[in-house]
């Protein structure tokens, strides 16, 4: 049995230009008691994708699919298979987690066992053009 309290799934594609910045959060993330899983599908990138994620591989929990078919809800239908623990947060590749975002959605869980569905609030980060 998996010790894995949740799973965090992110699709994407030709994410060369955002994923360095959001795996960068992901690895400043306030630590979990539990152990937490991060799949990452590649939806059939021709860019540098799959490099950066394996390069964070040493750095995080990161399991990662290939999808090859376009497609986003084909991506996070294939990430499915992968997901373990209570609860999945699907997420886009360029959002950016709070430090704290593991720990709240662990304190959320706790104390809303009865639920099924939670959302939350994007904040959108736009980067400023010269």
């Amino acid at each position: 049995m998996s010790n894995i309290l949740l799973t965090v799934l992110v699709a994407t594609r030709n994410g060369e230009d955002v994923l360095p910045r959001t795996l960068e959060a992901y690895r400043r993330l306030e630590s979990l008691i539990h152990a937490w899983k991060l799949v990452i599908v590649d939806n059939g990138s021709t860019d540098s994708t799959p490099a950066i994620i394996a390069a964070f591989k040493n750095y995080l929990p990161i399991e990662m699919l290939q999808e090859p078919v376009a497609g986003k809800n084909r991506a996070l239908n294939r990430g499915l298979a992968a997901v373990e623990g209570r609860s999945v947060i699907i997420t886009d590749d360029d959002a950016i987690p709070a430090p704290s975002f593991l720990i709240a959605w662990s304190r959320c869980l706790e104390k809303r066992q009865g639920y099924d569905l939670f959302g939350g609030t994007i904040e959108p980060l736009f980067d400023a053009r010269s």
